[in-house]
């Protein structure tokens, strides 16, 4: 039994962004903001969601989501299925570069991924490569092409390979988890590290060997900003050139000739989580009754000035795989059923 068991509440969060300029066009310069200092700079070790919007831009993978969602080709030309599902080879681009200057290769890949499974490597993402209990075998099987053995057919199997991929000869023999790479580090992306002053910045390069072609803007730097209302001053001063903006701010902003506003749903819900561990908790019945007894829509109108949707299961209701409405198991609001389960376990409300 896992340590928390989670309950999704709310809702498919409204997000909105405003941008006081895309690009400085001056110096070709764009500056964003980052809720929080990131940890590592090391796709395979980090956690939290600066480090990934930070390590997103200078990691690349064999296949990456483009904007409509869908899983494209990155690092490969062709990639090929045995019948049984069983055995993936990929064919890799040449000529593709580090940052370094160093060439890409087979071994590159082979060598990410089975850091990945190396039980010493502190990542969180070992178990996206393992299939009840065994592990996938990677295996580069030319300077350019690697052939992948799976347990058994896994369909989330071509997602987990847009892992961003780890250059071997810069960490081959070197802890991977204390590495002076996870602050300096060298990857394959449109971007490519400059320098991390802490509770500053981080500043990125354009990679001008990019293997997707141009890279537009010259520079990034994305500023490390935890407090939101700080980060509206330093929008609203032309310090930064993107900021979320919180529901209820929405009006004061709208009208601003020197913004663009920017409405729409992100892949992200809001949800309390319970401490399986907790003799409260632990009763399915009480979280029931908390379920019942939380009117999300209140708090979306309130809250979220009306800028969000109810989601009933862990995953964006935007995804396509959110099932449809009949097979979901609802909690609608309810306190009187809520009282009634609380009652029904022992609990009187004063």
């Amino acid at each position: 039994m896992n340590k928390y068991y989670y309950w999704v509440l709310v809702m498919g969060l409204s997000a909105l962004m405003g941008c006081s300029s895309s690009v400085n066009k001056s110096t070709d310069i764009l500056q964003m903001r980052l809720g929080g200092e990131p940890s590592v700079l090391n796709p395979i070790l980090s956690t939290d969601v600066p480090s990934s919007e930070v390590g997103g831009l200078i990691f690349d993978g064999l296949f990456h989501v483009n904007s409509d969602l869908q899983l494209e080709a990155n690092l490969i030309t062709t990639y090929n299925v045995s019948e049984d599902h069983l055995v993936y080879t990929f064919s890799l681009k040449p000529d593709v570069k580090w940052h370094d200057g160093h060439p890409f290769t087979s071994e590159d890949v082979v060598f990410t991924f089975n850091k990945i499974l190396d039980p010493s490597t502190n990542t969180v993402r070992r178990s996206n490569y393992i299939i009840n209990q065994k592990p996938i075998l990677f295996e580069a099987t030319g300077p350019l092409e690697v052939t992948v053995s799976l347990p058994q057919p896994f369909s989330p199997f071509l997602l987990h390979m847009g892992m961003g991929i780890l250059p071997k000869h810069l960490l081959e023999g070197v802890d991977i988890n204390t590495a002076t790479f996870n602050r300096q580090p060298v990857g394959l992306g449109p971007f490519k590290f400059h320098s991390w002053h802490s509770s500053q910045f981080v500043r990125l390069k354009r990679n001008e060997d990019y293997h997707r072609g141009e890279v537009r803007v010259a520079e990034i730097i994305q500023k490390i900003i935890p407090d939101q209302n700080t980060a509206l001053v330093s929008l609203e001063r032309g310090e930064i050139d993107r900021a979320g903006i919180p529901a209820k701010d929405v009006p004061r902003y709208r009208d601003q000739p020197e913004l663009d506003i920017y409405e729409y749903y992100d892949l992200v819900y809001t949800y309390l989580g319970f401490n399986l561990k907790h003799p409260i908790f632990s009763n399915t019945q009480i979280r029931q009754a908390i379920a019942y007894a939380l009117d999300r829509q209140i708090m979306i109108d309130s809250v979220l000035k009306g800028m969000g949707q109810e989601a009933h299961l862990p995953s964006s209701p935007l995804l396509w795989s959110y099932p449809e409405d009949d097979r979901i198991k609802k909690y609608a609001y309810n306190p009187e059923k809520s009282r009634a389960i609380l009652a029904q376990e022992g609990f009187v409300l004063n």
